[in-house]
C-alpha cells in the first residue's frame, strides 16, 4: 500500500504471500532510495545510460536536479 503508482508496485514486489507492505507518502523517498533504477518507468536504454553514470538507486536518481533530468529523460 503506498500513496503512488511506482511506490505501490515497489511494495507489492517486496512483500511476501499474504503479507502488506506499506510505503506512507512522507517516506516514500527513503523507501524507494535503495531500490534500482531499473523499476523507474524509463527505457532500457535510459536505464543503462544511467548506469554508465553511476547512478544504480533510485536515491541517486532522486539526488539529480530536476530540470537536468527532464532535459534527459523527458
Amino acid at each position: 500500500m503506498a500513496g503512488h503508482r511506482l511506490t505501490a508496485f515497489v511494495a507489492a514486489l517486496r512483500a511476501t504471500p499474504s503479507e502488506a507492505v506499506q510505503a506512507p507518502v512522507a517516506e516514500a523517498g527513503a523507501f524507494l532510495a535503495r531500490e534500482p533504477v531499473s523499476l523507474l518507468p524509463l527505457t532500457l536504454d535510459d536505464i543503462e545510460r544511467l548506469r554508465l553514470l553511476g547512478i544504480d538507486t533510485c536515491g541517486q536518481f532522486g539526488t539529480l536536479p530536476r530540470h537536468a533530468v527532464e532535459a534527459q529523460f523527458g
